[in-house]
């Protein structure tokens, strides 16, 4: 896990992924960063 048990930062981290999934931002980050990489799709 990133966070050590307890830490407080846990919370607010779930809360803005949560608010990213909602508002999209998170399925254009991985349409961007995530997608599988097809070489025949170069030239």
């Amino acid at each position: 896990f990133i966070f050590p048990r307890g830490s407080e930062l846990v919370e607010p981290i779930n809360a803005a992924l949560a608010s990213m999934r909602e508002d999209g931002t998170l399925d254009a980050l991985y349409q961007k960063w995530f997608v599988e990489f097809d070489p025949n799709s170069i030239g």
